[in-house]
């Protein structure tokens, strides 16, 4: 059963048809490629499924429930996470405190028990404090916990944003492009993060323009262009489809 689908998913910017009646799903357990030429359409299916972008027509099911039209919040608290293209942290704080920010869904702590700092403040406190420290030693951070992040290198920050995400305990995570501008031993760093992440039972769905990284994680891939899946399969399947080489190379677009 999918954990993830989209049903006939429309999204249109005016007369631009962005996303084009798309149908892909995402199993349990399951890591999924999302790509496409640049401008096919790829982010804007993220920013759908997590309700920063309003559809315009289709379906969103997660978990069995439709989401589409709920706010990100919303879709967060159901158990879907995100990274972005561009990189989203704070550069003033510290790395534990820029993996904290990920856990603001699951806080419970009310008004009086942090004013007066109850013991139930502190216990919560001690579960978050180690469930952040698990989170950066699984992306290789916990030594830079107390370093600023404008600090980190670029590579470093990346995956910050990914123990972010991951901190809330998802049951999905979307990456968008998490291996651009990283230097091929941060790449296969990143790949290894990555299985490790499904391991904890976290299903993945990415957009990644560096085909070895989608070669080497996914088990299925979906191919979209001008918005419309145009193939779907296995990596090798795809990668010889005349369709998916005309978008890249062809009048389709280009890589």
């Amino acid at each position: 059963m999918a954990l993830l689908q989209t049903n006939q998913l429309v999204k249109k910017f005016g007369g631009l048809t962005a996303v084009d009646n798309l149908d892909l799903e995402v199993k349990d357990g399951e890591i999924c490629g999302l790509i496409g030429p640049n401008g096919s359409g790829k982010t804007t299916v993220l920013n759908v499924i997590t309700g920063i972008y309003k559809d315009d027509g289709g379906k969103v099911i997660f978990d069995g429930k439709e989401i589409q039209g709920l706010m990100p919040h919303q879709v967060c608290e159901m158990g879907i996470a995100r990274t972005f293209q561009n990189i989203r942290v704070l550069g003033s704080q510290t790395v534990y405190d820029n993996v904290r920010l990920g856990l603001h869904i699951r806080t419970k702590a009310d008004l009086f028990n942090i004013i007066f700092n109850t013991k139930k403040v502190a216990r919560e406190n001690e579960a978050i404090r180690e469930e952040i420290e698990e989170a950066l030693d699984l992306v290789g951070l916990l030594e830079y916990k107390n370093e600023l992040t404008k600090n980190l290198p670029y590579g470093k920050q990346k995956v910050l944003e990914i123990a972010r995400a991951i901190v809330a305990k998802p049951k999905i995570l979307l990456l968008d492009e998490p291996a651009a501008g990283l230097n091929t031993a941060e790449t296969e760093d990143l790949m290894d993060i990555v299985r490790n992440i499904s391991k904890r039972n976290t299903s993945i769905l990415l957009i990644e323009h560096e085909m070895a990284f989608v070669e080497g994680l996914t088990s299925k891939v979906y191919v979209i262009n001008y918005g419309k899946k145009i193939a779907e399969g296995t990596y090798n399947e795809i990668k010889n489809n005349p369709g998916v080489i005309e978008a890249y190379l062809g009048r389709g677009g280009s890589n």
